[in-house]
């Protein structure tokens, strides 16, 4: 009794141990190693996109590139629907350090996912997208074309959108669109006609002229003009943040009119024959409306009788279906008899307001010599 007493005892005797060691059972293995980075004097990160050139001298020469997959695309595409404006803007800033990595078809999936970033809430992601556009748009302007449709309906939908900051800044980006050098205002025209008036009426309103003042002769008329274009849409105290917005949506001004009243071709530089011959961008078989369930307009004067008869005072809005405004007599007919006289008083208003005079053609700012421009474009065309 007292042996098997003895051998029980011996499964709990507990194992002496010396100070510092701890106790390991018999199936543990041990990881008690160290491991060591390894490092190489050039060392150089390689992509799956790695080119092996030739072997020279018994080494292999490898040339690296850059290129972005079209996954890492995606994902940083996604990115500029993030919700904390630092992450679009973020992610803004990388294209533009990495654009020379991207090709056409990339650039124009990018274009495409981003137009939305037109109407974004935040002044530093609207900034930096513009700064994208400009290098699209010098490196690539075909790519701007083929989004013509999509780019043309979100400027239209910024420069009429509620709020205010996002409704200026649209002149950034029309600058952009219009200077691109494949664009003209008939191919703006033939992807919709109504975008003549929309844009002009646009850029009237975030320039601040009202087409209601039509007189200069009445003083009430006056003061409030001088009221309007001092304040620019609002802003009594001019910041420089408005400053800049004025001038960008002055040249603006001065741009569309400068395609919208200037034909892209000298009648004198031609043949007499070709001179009769309708333009290469005008397209003669829309006056025809043969899609259009309302008569074709056959003049300028008989659109204007409708107009006066109509008790619509936005009828001038509603006229993209009977009148081709890629007729370049019609465009030139219908600012002479709408908009020229409320161009010329605002304009000469804004002049005097900026201290620039004819004589002297000097001003405060460039604010009164971009004025003066739209001004001699009025009267050398019209």
């Amino acid at each position: 009794m007292a042996k098997k007493k003895t051998e029980k005892q011996k499964d709990f005797v507990k194992k002496k141990l010396k100070v510092g060691k701890k106790f390991t059972n018999a199936n543990e293995t041990s990881i008690s190693f160290n491991s060591k980075k390894i490092r190489l004097a050039n060392q150089r990160k390689i992509t799956t996109n790695n080119v092996i050139n030739a072997k020279q001298n018994g080494s292999v020469h490898i040339q690296t590139t850059n290129a972005i997959s079209s996954q890492e695309l995606l994902t940083r595409i996604s990115l500029l629907k993030h919700h904390s404006n630092i992450s679009r803007k973020e992610t803004l800033l990388s294209f533009i350090k990495s654009f020379k990595q991207f090709n056409q078809m990339q650039l124009i999936n990018l274009i495409k996912n981003s137009l939305h970033l037109f109407i974004d809430p935040d002044f530093q992601v609207r900034e930096e997208y513009a700064n994208l556009l400009t290098l699209i748009n010098d490196e690539f302007p075909e790519i701007i074309i083929s989004n013509l449709n999509n780019i043309m309906l979100y400027i239209i939908n910024a420069i009429t959108h509620i709020i205010r900051d996002i409704k200026l800044h649209t002149g950034k980006f029309l600058v952009i669109i219009l200077s691109n050098k494949l664009i003209t205002i008939e191919k703006i025209l033939m992807v919709n006609n109504s975008f003549f008036l929309k844009l002009l009426n646009g850029i009237l309103d975030i320039i601040g002229i009202d087409k209601s003042v039509k007189s200069s002769k009445n003083l009430i008329d006056k003061q409030n003009l001088k009221l309007n274009n001092s304040t620019m849409s609002g802003n009594v105290i001019l910041s420089k943040k408005t400053i800049t917005y004025k001038l960008t949506n002055l040249k603006v001004l001065q741009m569309f009119l400068e395609k919208i009243l200037k034909r892209d071709f000298d009648i004198n530089s031609v043949g007499f024959i070709d001179s009769y011959l309708p333009n290469k961008s005008f397209q003669p078989f829309t006056k025809l409306q043969l899609f259009n369930t309302k008569f074709a307009i056959n003049s300028i004067k008989e659109w204007n009788n409708n107009f006066e008869l109509s008790n619509d005072s936005n009828s001038s809005e509603n006229t993209d279906d009977s009148l081709s405004f890629q007729d370049y007599n019609a465009r030139i007919n219908t600012v002479k008899s709408e908009y020229y006289d409320i161009l010329i008083m605002n304009l000469e208003m804004i002049k005097k307001d900026f201290g620039f005079t004819d004589d002297i053609k000097k001003g405060n700012s460039e604010l009164g010599r971009v004025a003066n421009n739209c001004i001699n474009i009025l009267n050398e065309n019209i």
